[in-house]
């Protein structure tokens, strides 16, 4: 948010008028002498660094102290009897000065004024006693004023004002005694109010969208998005739907009413292809468009290579055309030639039980695609692959078997048949564990149908399941998110609860111990109002297993839809485990509330080989946050991407899907094929840049980052193709073949209102 920068500049500012705690490094270096140099009490002395450090002593120095520092900006100040006292001076390696402030006997006093580089002047403010006192000013670089607050007593109180670069208002706000109160209203850069957020001791607590208007497109350019969507319906209805059949009936005839007389093709040569065995009962081959590795066809001879790429299938196979980008050659020209992009998918069975998908990647073109002339047929002018895709299998990879092996699914939630007006997407999970130590695997499943919201299914060794919640003990009245961790490291998984309630697992029985545990209260379990997650690891290698809590926002406080920000009671939490159900918040120690973020998901893992897990968090509105384990138990936080990487990020899920000996990442993201379209067929300078790239983001959907060592991720999702998966949720990267490799499973879908038409 806008109003948090001329709030840290005060800090900083503020800082400067203040002694720090030993050992700070002093501007130096200090002229040799026979005598160690003394300042404010303490000595002066070369560290391990070679750098100058302050120890104590009992020896005022009086004189002038220098110091260099590795960017080449300079520093000096005087010391009168072991205080600050005259002018410090910080400069640019160019010569300008960047700080100047005075000090009288170790207080700040007087003006304290900041430069740009150029000698322009950045900020000022005024200090009493050490503290700043009146108004505090900044500007930008252009000279215009960048904001105006007023300090009392070395608090903000009274009115802030911000401006935009361009001069417009940006924000006006109010301060009491250093904390913000009533409403912050925004206003964009051509001055049309935005957003008006209401404060509460201190916090943001209700946001709300006034207006958007400064960023709607023109008359000209919003009829454009809409009329090239709507003939994307169009060629969807009256051109994809019969062609779909046609090519489901592999009839060359019916196909060949679609494609114009003059239809040309390029399909993959005969050239090389990447063929692979995928586990023992599996084959892909995949064709990538490189140079000419292509062959051009005319009408008859496509329909002949079509009839035998497709006559694989023992019997009619399904089809899908989805429409990935599509617009008119000629901007506006809504009548004439039309291109865009398609995936085409068939899936079916080669012979019984033995199933065959194949995936073709083509760039089309369409002619005049209204409703009269696709219902004329010979719409289609030309396809073009560039990639195509083939997997066959001697059988299905996985099979539905919960029925038969005890687990009642029919009595979970299905929106399919609730009242539309009445569906949470919100339902529940499974969460896995062998709570009993028999070697088999139990899940806990939660389900908003389910009596008290929860079973426990106990597994045998011959694959059975039987529900035995209340025969173990568990008497929770409800349960909806869930963690299977040993928090007495007693050897036996505990189990903790979105409610915050814990129960200790005592070998296979269950005893609850919420009463004994502050767990709920360090947490906010029951304060936040929003949902709250956990991820378990050991942080600081104690041996006792620590939890962090992430929490999702479904309204951004702060800032807009894109980038937003979470609430203060929202924010995320690492509670540290101290033995005997007891819990300390370090978040703030630790520097691991993940900046804001609503976070849907996130993981502990090993990010750069030290033995230490590191945690990465993502975010709904947003790039994620990886929060690097450092020695000292603090954690250091960088982006894997300096641009937008993220958005609507759902889940998330880690693994070394490249056997490098390095864990990379995958983060499931809301994909939109519509709105994809829309956001291609903007022009270029629709938007700056920045926001281009956050609206392409948005839409683009989840990512694989492939750690590439140093903590570098390489985003390699579309390589691997894995980015359109939908809506996705809940990401599992797990070895399902057995061939050594980890595989990767992506839920998809929100909510749907019918089958045959999903709305993820």
């Amino acid at each position: 948010m806008r109003w948090f920068v001329p709030m840290l500049v005060c800090a900083l500012l503020t800082a400067c008028s203040r002694e720090k705690e030993a050992p700070p490094p002093i501007p130096g270096p200090v002229p040799p002498t026979a005598m160690p140099a003394v300042a404010d009490g303490k000595q002066v002395q070369r560290g391990p660094d070679g750098l100058f450090y302050y120890v104590p002593t009992r020896m005022p120095y009086t004189g002038t102290v220098r110091r260099s520092f590795p960017d080449g900006r300079k520093a000096e100040i005087n010391f009168k009897v072991g205080n600050k006292d005259g002018t410090y001076r910080q400069f640019y390696p160019n010569g300008k000065v960047r700080v100047e402030s005075l000090w009288v006997s170790g207080s700040q006093e007087g003006d304290h004024k900041e430069f740009f580089p150029d000698g322009s002047r950045k900020a000022a403010v005024t200090f009493k006693n050490g503290v700043p006192q009146g108004e505090q000013r900044q500007w930008y670089p252009n000279g215009r004023p960048a904001s105006v607050m007023t300090f009392e007593d070395g608090d903000p109180h009274g009115e802030q004002r911000e401006w935009h670069p361009n001069g417009k208002l940006a924000a006006v706000m109010t301060f009491e005694k250093g904390k913000p109160v009533g409403v912050r209203k925004e206003w964009d850069e051509k001055g049309v109010t935005e957003f008006e957020i209401r404060f509460e001791n201190g916090q943001p607590v209700e946001r709300k969208v006034v207006s958007n208007s400064s960023l709607t497109l023109d008359e000209k350019e919003r009829k454009y998005l809409w009329d090239t969507e709507h003939h994307g319906t169009l060629l969807r209805k009256y051109g994809f739907k019969p062609f779909i059949a046609a090519l489901q009936s592999r009839n060359p005839e019916s196909i060949s009413k679609h494609l114009h007389e003059k239809f040309r093709a390029a399909v993959p040569a005969d050239g090389p292809q990447v063929t692979r065995p995928i586990g023992p009962q599996n084959i892909a081959t995949r064709w990538d468009l490189a140079g000419e590795n292509r062959k051009p066809l005319d009408r008859a001879q496509f329909l002949a290579w079509l009839g035998q790429t497709l006559g694989a299938y023992g019997k009619e196979p399904k089809a899908k055309i989805s429409l990935m980008q599509f617009a008119p050659v000629k901007r506006y020209e809504l009548e004439g030639l039309w291109r865009g992009n398609v995936q085409m998918k068939f899936f079916g069975e080669t012979e019984p039980g033995k199933p065959r998908e194949l995936v073709m990647y083509i760039d089309i073109e369409v002619n005049k695609p209204t409703k009269d002339g696709l219902q004329s047929g010979a719409w289609l002018m030309a396809a073009e692959f560039t990639r195509l895709k083939e997997s066959r299998a001697q059988q299905y990879l996985m099979v539905d078997v919960a029925a038969a092996q005890g687990i009642n699914v029919k009595e979970l939630k299905d929106n399919w048949n609730d009242d539309p007006n009445k569906n949470s997407p919100v339902t529940g999970g499974v969460f896995v564990c062998d709570f009993n130590h028999d070697g088999v695997s139990d899940f806990l499943v939660t389900d908003a149908k389910l009596p008290r919201g929860y079973k426990l299914y106990q597994g045998d060794a011959k694959g059975q399941f039987k529900d035995v919640s209340q025969a173990v003990g568990l008497t929770a009245e409800h349960a909806y998110i869930a963690s299977w961790v040993d928090l007495d490291g007693d050897g036996w998984e505990d189990l903790v609860l979105n409610s915050g309630q814990i129960f200790q697992n005592q070998k296979g029985r269950f005893t609850e111990v919420t009463g004994k545990s502050n767990y709920a209260a360090v947490g906010n379990i029951r304060e936040t109002g929003a949902y709250t997650y956990q991820a378990i690891a050991d942080y600081d290698g104690d041996g006792l297993l620590d939890i962090y809590l992430f929490r999702t926002d479904s309204q951004p406080l702060q800032g807009t839809w894109i980038d937003g920000k979470v609430g203060h009671k929202a924010k995320n939490q690492l509670l540290r485990n101290k033995g005997n159900w007891q819990f300390e918040d370090v978040t703030e120690a630790t520097g691991t509330d993940g900046g804001a973020r609503s976070t849907f998901s996130s993981v502990w893992f090993d990010a750069n080989n030290d033995q230490r897990p590191d945690l990465y968090v993502i975010h709904e509105y947003g790039n994620g946050l990886l929060l690097v384990n450092q020695e000292d138990g603090t954690f250091k936080a960088q982006e894997l991407a300096d641009r937008a990487a993220d958005f609507g990020s759902m889940g998330l899920a880690s693994g070394d899907f490249n056997n490098d000996g390095r864990i990379d990442l995958y983060v499931a993201s809301m994909y939109s094929k519509s709105g994809s379209r829309v956001i291609g067929n903007l022009k270029p300078d629709s938007y700056n840049d920045e926001v281009m790239s956050k609206l392409k983001r948005m839409v683009a959907g989840s990512q694989l980052y492939q750690n590439n060592g140093d903590l570098n991720f390489e985003p390699v999702g579309k390589k691997y193709d894995v980015i359109g998966i939908g809506w996705a949720y809940a990401p599992t990267l797990a070895d399902l073949d057995n061939d050594g490799f980890l595989d990767l499973h992506a839920t998809t879908g929100f909510i749907s209102r019918t089958r045959d038409k999903p709305d993820g």
